[in-house]
């Protein structure tokens, strides 16, 4: 029989974090990026500053502890020239649970924060290699900017 479940969508708060949540997380990371860290401190840090909202699975099986299957970051930055924008870093769900809106669930509720928050636009980078995640942020409303170049490296 297959095992039943729950998911609800929550802001992972500093005070609240717990050695799961972080190996949880740690977990999801790869499938993101590969050189993905996470700590403790680096997700407590994170959460003091950023919005963080994850997907957390319960488990109707006695003795079983929720784990969290996905994750999203929301940044604001405030400019001068142009207002307050959101940016939306590491969507992230875990394999075994792709292909049920779970990511989607996410975006909205995140979208809905920024406007919360009174941003003006939302932009994300994204890997070229993340075809379902393109069509995903193009059912969300968002364009790809052609006009942009990203540039980065490490310090």
């Amino acid at each position: 029989m297959a095992e039943k479940f729950k998911i609800s969508f929550e802001v992972l708060h500093s005070h609240q974090i717990v050695d799961h949540d972080v190996h949880d997380i740690s977990e999801l990371g790869p499938h993101l990026t590969e050189n993905a860290e996470t700590s403790r401190a680096g997700l407590t840090i994170a959460a003091m500053n950023h919005r963080i909202l994850v997907a957390r699975l319960f488990s109707e099986e006695p003795n079983r502890r929720s784990r969290i299957i996905g994750m999203v970051m929301l940044l604001t930055i405030d400019s001068a020239f142009t207002g307050r924008s959101a940016h939306i870093a590491d969507l992230v769900v875990d394999p075994k649970f792709r292909g049920r809106h779970w990511g989607e669930g996410l975006s909205k509720i995140l979208m809905l924060e920024a406007k919360e928050l009174h941003a003006k636009r939302a932009w994300l980078r994204c890997n070229k290699k993340r075809k379902a995640a393109h069509k995903l942020y193009k059912k969300m409303g968002l364009t790809r900017l052609d006009d942009v170049f990203v540039f980065g490296g490490d310090l």
